[in-house]
C-alpha cells in the first residue's frame, strides 16, 4: 500500500477521513453539547481548522488506494532534541483493521527517523482502545494521562 507526502488536493480527502475517523471519540462533541458551537463553530468545523493548520505546518503522509485517501498520519520533529511528534493519525473507518493504523504509524517513525529523531511522542484519549492497543504493541510507553478542563470565559 503506497504511503506519499500530501499533495496540494488532498486537503478535503484528509479533513473528510478526520471527520469520519474522530467522529465516535473526539471529546470535541462534548464540547458542543454542554456548551453549543463555539462562535458559531461546531466541533466539525473545528477540526477542519486543526487539519488545515497541520496541512500548512506539519509533514503530513497520506495513505491511498485508487486515488482515495484511506488516512494519513502528521507531525512534527525537533531535530534539536530529537523528537518526533504524531499530531494526527486517522484511519477512515471503512478502511479500519486492516493493518493501515500501523502502516502509517510505522511511516511516521520512518520519517522521524530520517530528520534526526530518535523518539517519538503521541496522544491518544484512554478510551480509544483500538488505537492504544496498537500504540502499545509497538512499544510505546503510557507516560501520563491528563484531563481536558474547558471552561467558558466573561468579563467580569
Amino acid at each position: 500500500m503506497p504511503i506519499r507526502p500530501a499533495m496540494a488536493g488532498d486537503l478535503p480527502g484528509l479533513v473528510e477521513v478526520s471527520l469520519a475517523s474522530f467522529e465516535p471519540i473526539t471529546w470535541q462533541q462534548e464540547v458542543d453539547r454542554r456548551f453549543g458551537p463555539l462562535n458559531g463553530h461546531d466541533w466539525r468545523e473545528r477540526w477542519r481548522r486543526r487539519v488545515e493548520k497541520a496541512f500548512a505546518e506539519q509533514t503530513i503522509l497520506v495513505l491511498e488506494e485508487e486515488g482515495r485517501i484511506l488516512g494519513y498520519g502528521c507531525g512534527t520533529v525537533d531535530a534539536t532534541i530529537g523528537l518526533g511528534h504524531i499530531d494526527i493519525l486517522a484511519v477512515d473507518p471503512a478502511a479500519q483493521g486492516k493493518g493501515y493504523g500501523l502502516l502509517l504509524l510505522r511511516a511516521m517513525e520512518e520519517h522521524f527517523l530520517g530528520r534526526g529523531a530518535s523518539h517519538v511522542t503521541l496522544e491518544s484519549l484512554t478510551d480509544n482502545e483500538t488505537a492504544n492497543a496498537l500504540y502499545r504493541r509497538e512499544g510505546y510507553q503510557d507516560l501520563a494521562r491528563h484531563i481536558n478542563w474547558f471552561k467558558k470565559i466573561e468579563r467580569r
